[in-house]
């Protein structure tokens, strides 16, 4: 509205200017008076249409009279509504994905920007088997994603499909691009297309064999030493068919000849054999042999002293072996050492316990929990130093337990003194029966610790989790330092298949005394 002080004149109409930011465009629209509506108190109401979707515009207006225009009014930034797109994905290509029979890995580019009219927020991707020239909705496949990217499971091999994608913004989906047709490759077995060489190398030498296959899908290997699955002590490299075996400090047990195995859907192959001849001119009277035990590789070493191993699959660390003499004088392996093999668990556990750094009880909690989950780990022994170590840096960092944080806790020491884990409480003991009195005496004495340090009734809360560490630790209350021992004669009663008996073994014991 203009003053009518300002009017100078009859006003003809209007000039609105229109600067789309987004496009760079400027347009000038000529408004005759006659169409602007009037509202009540003067104010004048003018719709503009034709103005791209999803756009920033700078909006002003000008006046004019028969004898001229007035000066510009004041700028105005506005952004026009969302609509839906309105052009396809352009740039569709598709490839063959990881197993080119049953797999597709389809890529692309979003629809130029002036056609976009708001935000991409997903693509619509229909995959549809064409049986006999024609589209078999009864076989189609869509997907919803957020990507410019989707890989496609589940085809057929050796048939046609027709692609298209459509692009949806918060308003609704626009066009498909047009159809792309593919055809999946047909099965085809493996093929080999290079077997390991055979060898002859000196004990101490080191030697990598490699074979290779291509096939449809990309066949899976598996290596043989003398027409045996090989066993998983030797480092194994293996990528699209292709596969590398590393062995160091070739030792006599390593002699032999072998294979891979290659295989998929379609096929089996079997690759030529090499043989790997190993000889040693050293007179080694004073040296235990080499051998493969419990999953691990020794080499042979001299007695007194000590060589190490990778532990065990899935174990991480390291196992440690001596070579001693026996009553005869004779070089004798003794029993491994598997004290640092820990479970993958409790692995990550340590390596965040050896992080000083780290000061945040509840972490440590969540953590410990985690590692804690029975139906992922068999508790070994340096599982259990780990994780009573980790108790006591939680007890010393902790200075408030929540009852969330207790319940962990509780079944986290439920865990340690499962009946589960009775051969680990077993191999500790041979080892040093004061041992498992101490053990046990720690994690009794870190939870009463715990449970000091909870709010409310711990009585009542800890009795709502029905576990056996709870009993234990409510008869060590009362027995005091005879427990350990007992739990001890309780642990050592491989009978025992529950919870529950072990729990009534207890209370007998009580009882008796």
């Amino acid at each position: 509205e203009i003053p009518e002080q300002d009017m100078n004149g009859i006003i003809k109409g209007y000039y609105l200017m229109l600067h789309n930011t987004d496009f760079k465009s400027k347009e000038n629209r000529t408004v005759p008076f006659a169409v602007i509506t009037i509202l009540p108190k003067c104010y004048q109401f003018l719709t503009s249409r034709n103005l791209r979707y999803y756009s920033s515009y700078t909006i002003s207006m000008q006046a004019y009279t028969s004898k001229g225009v007035s000066p510009s009014g004041n700028e105005y930034l506005i952004r026009t509504a969302e609509s839906v797109p309105t052009a396809s994905p352009r740039n569709i290509t598709v490839a063959t994905g990881q197993f080119v029979s049953f797999t597709l890995r389809i890529t692309w580019n979003p629809p130029p920007a002036k056609d976009r009219n708001g935000i991409i927020i997903h693509y619509i991707v229909k995959i549809i088997k064409i049986s006999h020239g024609q589209d078999s909705n009864s076989t189609k496949k869509t997907q919803v994603v957020r990507e410019t990217f989707t890989i496609v499971t589940g085809l057929t091999p050796s048939t046609n499909y027709s692609i298209t994608i459509a692009a949806a913004t918060s308003k609704g989906i626009g066009p498909s691009s047009l159809p792309i047709s593919y055809k999946t490759h047909d099965l085809a077995g493996p093929k080999v297309v290079v077997s390991p060489k055979s060898a002859i190398l000196r004990v101490g030498s080191s030697i990598n064999l490699y074979c290779k296959a291509i096939g449809e899908p990309i066949p899976t290997v598996k290596w043989l030493f003398n027409n045996q699955i090989l066993p998983p002590v030797y480092p194994i490299i293996t990528q699209a068919g292709a596969s590398q075996l590393v062995i160091k400090h070739l030792q006599l047990i390593d002699a032999g000849q072998y294979q891979c195995r290659f295989y998929n859907v379609k096929n089996i192959s079997v690759t030529k054999s090499a043989i790997l001849s190993v000889f040693d001119n050293y007179m080694r009277t004073k040296y235990c042999p080499s051998e493969i035990k419990n999953n691990m590789r020794w080499i042979s070493i001299p007695i007194g002293k000590t060589t190490t191993s990778r532990c065990p699959l899935p174990s991480k660390g390291t196992a440690s072996r001596v070579c001693i003499n026996d009553q005869n004088n004779r070089p004798k392996w003794e029993n491994v050492n598997t004290s640092n093999c820990l479970s993958p668990q409790f692995y990550a556990l340590k390596q965040s316990m050896d992080n000083d750094t780290i000061k945040d009880s509840g972490f440590l909690v969540q953590l410990l929990h985690s590692a804690s989950d029975k139906k992922n780990v068999n508790l070994s022994q340096s599982d259990l130093l780990t994780a009573l170590a980790a108790l006591s840096r939680i007890n010393n960092l902790i200075t408030n337990v929540t009852i969330g944080y207790l319940e962990q806790l509780v079944y986290v020491e439920n865990f340690l003194l499962d009946v589960d884990n009775v051969d680990t409480w077993d191999k500790i003991r041979n080892i040093s029966f004061n041992n498992v009195i101490n053990y046990i005496t720690d994690i009794i004495q870190i939870l009463r610790s715990l449970t000091s340090k909870t709010r409310g009734n711990f009585t009542s809360t800890i009795f709502q989790v029905d576990n056996l560490d709870v009993v234990v630790f409510s008869l060590y209350h009362n027995m005091s330092y005879h427990m350990p021992y007992r739990i001890e004669v309780v642990l050592k009663n491989k009978k025992v298949k529950s919870k529950t008996s072990i729990q009534n073994q207890c209370i007998s014991l009580v009882q008796e005394s």
